[in-house]
């Protein structure tokens, strides 16, 4: 009696467990790297108003007619300027972590009702390659690459043929 008992609730176990996820957006790796990225910008965000306000002190203690106005109106206006930048990103990565939360949803449930892996490990390899490419230098140093190349592959000396040949 005892041991049917055990067997229906195990049975009941097993049947229960088979829902799918109320919040499959916590698995998706593409999701959390969104909401670190936000992360990010927001503490720059941070620092940058700090050093904005910093400009700010400076610029009105700044006496008129010194030259040093110049350079401080300049500073105040760059901080500025990166600080919009900064707010920009910030709601760019908040609106991009939404859509990619409610995408995460739809994504989810079709992988579930087809009995599919989900997070699909291609489009998380594809997201980091994309990312990759988005952060990579835009700058090209000519020395710096020689170096690399240099340093990453080992070319082995081969043995030249002999002119004369063999006799």
């Amino acid at each position: 009696m005892k041991i049917g008992l055990i067997f229906i609730l195990f049975l009941g176990f097993l049947v229960a467990c088979n829902k799918p996820d109320p919040e499959p957006e916590k698995k998706d790796p593409i999701y959390s790297d969104l909401l670190k990225e936000k992360g990010a910008i927001d503490a720059e965000i941070a620092a940058t108003e700090k050093a904005l306000a910093e400009h700010q002190k400076t610029l009105d203690e700044v006496k008129p007619q010194t030259g040093q106005i110049k350079y401080a109106q300049k500073r105040y206006y760059e901080a500025d300027a990166r600080l919009n930048k900064l707010r920009q990103l910030s709601q760019y990565y908040e609106t991009r972590a939404q859509s990619r939360k409610l995408y995460a949803k739809k994504a989810y449930l079709k992988a579930f009702n087809e009995k599919q892996v989900w997070p699909d490990p291609k489009e998380w390899e594809q997201y980091q390659m994309q990312q990759k490419l988005e952060k990579a230098p835009e700058s090209w140093n000519v020395k710096k690459r020689l170096e690399e190349s240099q340093n990453s592959a080992v070319i082995a000396p081969t043995a030249a043929p002999p002119e004369g040949g063999e006799e």
